[in-house]
């Protein structure tokens, strides 16, 4: 290697070795004379000394074998210490290294940071995270293993044990890595978790109980509830993990997968077992374009989820006119920068409420790159009047651009009522305020049946269901079902089937619920004219 590209080379990174030693004594930090962790004192003192020494450095700390507690990671707890950029934290295996969180612990995280600031280049490999849950305090917490926002951030065979929620309608996430701060912050790149493992949850005793909702994997964002500014992370991924839940804890809602908040997302290869939603369930928040491929889902009562439709909360218009260029477009100033992307749907009522043709549900058409407040969109009628006063709100419809569905397999929990095995919905009802909150979906190549080869139980069932969709392409699915109408789609512009097959191959058409319709195949449009043929020529 010549000495230019030696130098162009980042710099290696510091290594700093701590072992839950026995005999007492400090420790240099070398692979030798590794740092004491042995107390939750010794080893949280540590962390806070290599934080502060090697502030957005990288630096890898090696745990040896055996158990670390530490104080874990809470919202504005005054913590000892926090994930921070540039950091690697490596143990010597699952099962071989253990983190926990220290007993007594109010809600949070093994290991977290304020997300006002990324912490880049964070990986956290090889070692087990026990949460702890048991321990917490008796009004009831929620304790997850890991929360993480940066760029090229890595979550990789790390295992999450004894998580999970005792507060009511609260959310705990076991594995998340936080796509966009929903105050804005840093863009945010190539971050996720691969062949990580989140099984034996908490199961409690007594009060508090198990209760609220659990989601094992999570790439997305931190809480879409009351945000009027979503953010999209590039490439988020969640690959080759295991989720396992405990089918006999009642009162809590667990989710094995969940993902928004991003453009190119992918959720591929994972397992989850025993999940009342398989996943991806991300509750609400926009997706730019996300492929769900080649998962597994076994005994879960429902499979995919993506509830969309609602809005953001508002932002202030300070401006909305013709655009100057175009009689036939509006141009919207917001107060601060709106984040909306083209083809998006808002909702934009004028404090002027004689100015119909500005108020209403509409398609963004185009925004201004160089001012992130702007954007336009078509108006419903030609050169209308300026709306006065020209101000107002404005509030983004949760939508979801591109959505993939390919190569999964669910395995259903029978005797669940209601059951969806991929639900895509509209939250529209019959009569919806604005078109499609899906741009291209497409269900191909899936296979769905009951657990352990059960026989159906369906008759009334959707077992696939897409509302709201400009383009829907369902294709090549295989279905162990007896329902009548067990793939749907309601209130979805161009709708196609092709394909769908029951195991024993009889063919599964679609249906329209609303307009009573059933979507014909080449193969069945071939049959009804061959018997059309025969009536022929049998009138001959």
């Amino acid at each position: 290697m010549s000495l230019l590209d030696a130098l162009l080379l980042d710099p290696a990174p510091f290594n700093i070795w701590i072992a839950a030693r026995t005999d007492g004594i400090k420790g240099s930090g070398t692979a030798s004379d590794p740092y004491n962790g042995s107390t939750q004192a010794r080893f949280d003192s540590v962390m806070q000394t290599i934080a502060g020494l090697f502030p957005g450095q990288k630096v890898a700390i090696h745990l040896g074998p055996g158990e670390f507690i530490t104080a874990g990671y809470a919202e504005s707890d005054g913590n000892a210490w926090e994930i921070k950029a540039g950091m690697r934290i490596l143990g010597s295996g699952r099962g071989v290294t253990t983190l926990k969180r220290a007993t007594g612990s109010s809600s949070g995280f093994v290991l977290g940071h304020d997300l006002a600031t990324a912490a880049d280049y964070f990986e956290l490999c090889d070692l087990t995270l026990d949460c702890n849950l048991t321990t917490s305090p008796g009004g009831g917490a929620t304790c997850g293993a890991v929360r993480v926002l940066g760029t090229h951030v890595r979550l990789a065979r790390v295992r999450a044990k004894n998580w999970g929620c005792s507060l009511t309608n609260q959310t705990c996430y076991v594995f998340a890595v936080i796509t966009a701060n929903s105050s804005g912050g840093p863009f945010i790149a190539n971050c996720g978790m691969e062949g990580c493992i989140a099984d034996e949850p908490a199961k409690l005793t007594g009060s508090p109980a198990n209760t609220g909702t659990v989601v094992m994997f999570h790439a997305g964002a931190s809480s879409a509830v009351g945000v009027s500014q979503e953010g999209y992370a590039l490439s988020p991924y969640i690959r080759n993990c295991f989720g396992q839940w405990d089918v006999s804890i009642t009162g809590t809602q667990a989710r094995g997968l969940s993902m928004n908040w991003c453009r190119g997302g992918v959720v591929e290869g994972n397992h989850i077992h025993g999940a009342d939603y398989g996943g991806p369930y991300p509750g609400i928040g926009t997706t730019v374009d996300l492929i769900v491929r080649n998962n597994f889902f076994k005994n879960v009562q429902h499979g995919m989820n993506w509830p969309q439709g609602g809005f953001t909360s508002a932002l202030s218009i300070t401006s909305i006119a013709k655009d100057p260029g175009d009689n036939t477009l509006a141009k919207v100033v917001t107060n601060v920068p709106h984040n909306y992307q083209v083809a998006e749907r808002v909702r934009v009522v004028p404090t002027d409420g004689s100015a119909s043709a500005f108020t209403g549900y509409f398609a963004i058409s185009a925004i201004d790159i160089a001012d992130n407040k702007v954007f336009k969109f078509r108006l419903p009628t030609s050169n209308p009047a300026n709306p006065s006063p020209a101000t107002g709100t404005v509030q983004k419809v949760f939508s979801m651009g591109r959505l993939i569905v390919e190569g999964n397999i669910i395995e259903l929990r029978p005797g669940v009522s209601n059951q969806r095995a991929i639900m895509a919905a509209d939250n529209a009802g019959s009569t919806p305020t604005y078109d499609y909150v899906y741009g291209e979906v497409i269900v191909r190549n899936n296979k769905i049946r009951y657990m352990d080869g059960a026989s159906p139980t369906d008759s009334g069932a959707t077992i696939i269901e897409v509302q709201g969709a400009k383009s829907l392409h369902v294709k090549d699915n295989v279905l162990d079902t007896i329902a009548t109408a067990p793939l749907a789609n309601r209130r979805c512009g161009a709708a196609t089937y092709f394909n769908n097959r029951t195991p024993g191959g009889s063919l599964i058409e679609g249906f329209n619920p609303d307009t009573v319709q059933r979507y014909a195949e080449l193969e069945s449009d071939t049959d009804f004219a061959q018997v059309l043929s025969l009536f022929n020529r049998r009138a001959r």
